[in-house]
């Protein structure tokens, strides 16, 4: 067995123990940084990360040492939740001379006779290397099941005596990268996914793991997280083992499923991908998935929040990307509406209808006419609602008109909570949410330009759908920048 498939094996079952020669901790944001160092072992697994008791010597150490950690801790700026000299880097070096690191941790230090004993742990470690060959890929280590088309064909004995001979597996091209899907056993029976991507260009982001992350993400609707990610870039070699993010399948599926997924799943995955990379190399989540990301984590939540996430999400979506210059209004539109206030404000007849209204307002809203005015005139400077924007996309071709009105129809009782779902109307209720969840998908389809199949759940029996985003965009004229003269774009 190899070093890294036992490294894996005992990671999967929290028993992944790597002794170090030397453990150094070297504290963050002070002139004079305090340095501990000594041997000792990284405790690591997919439940908990990684953790460690390090036992440093230091002669001289008294009890009176151990009041001084309370009075540094104390220090801070305000609002800052743990000040950065509180913070130490790890690098702990193996005895092959294999470096595992983490850029911030946070100790807990007892005072011993001649020593001190460091408890400390994290989410996650890294191990970070330069070597003289080149290599363009990224695996990525799953313990969930990600549910891509098995059209890969095994052949292979397996750790556990048995044979197996059938699809189990998914292979395919997304963008420039030949990929692969594969589930490896154990003797135990149990097994992990490893996703492979290599590179058949020679070109691949820096962060291609959290793009085929949240790639895979949306186009199967699970949050699944890997726990080992390693990646190739050039002469660049990153390994990240990080404790596990359980994952749940909710009410929200996938944008294919069936004969659409078989067919149409790379295409899709593909343009995602592209897109997310095109819109900057984030370590973290691309601008794009960031405005659904949430939709996928209700596992266990009732109708309600789904209802309102996916309101909410429709709503980015038509004000992001390509589409945020219909939203913005130009500054002569701004200064007219300015104008248009201050001429009601000063308005003889305005007055007396102050009084009036001082008079006349009994609700719980105590504010004046003229603040109430000055609250409403706002929304007129806007360049247009997302719901202005979804009428230009139909017209376009990309959203349908069903879709829209149940996304009107839910988006204000679901967000001032005063929509319930009742036993009589329940299947109404969903299948309205099931056309917004499709409205989600259409307003993604357009963003990145998808062209293919999919999972149509607005109309009944979810048949397949097509969506051609290339011509939807060809349809649709984007404006210009907002400026003193710049009109709101419209369909041609």
């Amino acid at each position: 067995m190899s070093k890294r498939e036992n490294y894996l094996v005992q990671f999967i079952a929290d028993k992944l123990e790597i002794a170090c020669r030397r453990i150094r901790l070297s504290q963050m944001g002070t002139k004079a940084p305090k340095v501990y160092e000594a041997a000792g072992v990284l405790r690591l697994g997919k439940s908990f990360g990684m953790e460690c008791d390090l036992l440093v010597p230091a002669p001289g150490a008294t009890i009176h040492d151990a009041f001084a950690f309370p009075r540094d801790a104390n220090q801070g700026e305000v609002g800052q939740l743990i000040p950065e000299d509180q913070h130490y880097q790890l690098e702990a070096l193996e005895e092959d001379g294999t470096v595992w690191t983490h850029p911030a941790l946070t100790l807990g230090i007892r005072t011993l006779s001649g020593a001190y004993k460091l408890s400390f742990n994290a989410r996650y470690v890294e191990n970070v290397a330069k070597v003289d060959d080149q290599a363009y890929a990224c695996r990525l280590t799953y313990v969930e099941d990600l549910s891509l088309p098995k059209n890969l064909v095994v052949d292979e004995d397996r750790p556990d005596g048995s044979h197996f001979r059938g699809r189990d597996g998914s292979a395919g091209r997304l963008s420039n990268l030949d990929l692969t899907y594969r589930r490896r056993y154990v003797a135990s029976g149990c097994h992990r996914g490893e996703l492979e991507a290599r590179a058949i260009d020679g070109t691949l982001p820096f962060h291609v793991d959290s793009r085929l992350i949240e790639t895979f993400q949306f186009c199967t609707a699970v949050p699944a997280s890997p726990i080992c990610t390693e990646v190739a870039h050039g002469s660049h070699r990153s390994i990240l083992l990080m404790r596990h993010k359980p994952a749940q399948r909710g009410l929200v599926l996938p944008p294919q499923q069936g004969s659409s997924a078989d067919r149409c799943f790379y295409q899709l995955a593909t343009a995602f991908y592209e897109h997310s990379c095109l819109a900057g190399d984030h370590e973290r989540l691309s601008p794009l998935f960031g405005k659904v990301c949430s939709i996928f984590e209700l596992g266990a939540a009732s109708v309600a929040p789904i209802a309102l996430l996916l309101c909410v999400a429709v709503e980015g979506l038509a004000q992001a990307g390509q589409l945020s210059g219909l939203t913005s209004a130009s500054v002569a539109h701004k200064k007219v509406v300015t104008d248009a206030l201050e001429a009601m404000l000063k308005n003889p007849a305005f007055a007396e209808l102050a009084q009036r209204f001082e008079k006349a307002k009994t609700g719980a809203d105590r504010r004046t006419l003229e603040e109430r005015l000055t609250a409403l005139f706002p929304m007129l400077s806007q360049g247009g609602r997302a719901k202005d924007v979804l009428m230009l996309l139909k017209q376009a071709g990309a959203v349908t008109t069903g879709e829209i009105r149940a996304w009107d129809q839910l988006r204000h009782p679901s967000a001032h909570g005063n929509w319930e779902v009742k036993e009589d109307s329940f299947q109404v209720d969903l299948d309205k949410m099931y056309k917004i969840l499709t409205l989600v998908y259409r307003l993604v389809f357009f963003q990145i330009g998808y062209q293919g199949e999919f999972t149509n759940r607005g109309e009944r029996g979810w048949p397949p759908g097509n969506f051609d985003g290339k011509a939807a965009q060809a349809h649709f004229v984007l404006p210009p920048p907002p400026s003193e003269e710049g009109p709101v774009g419209s369909p041609t």
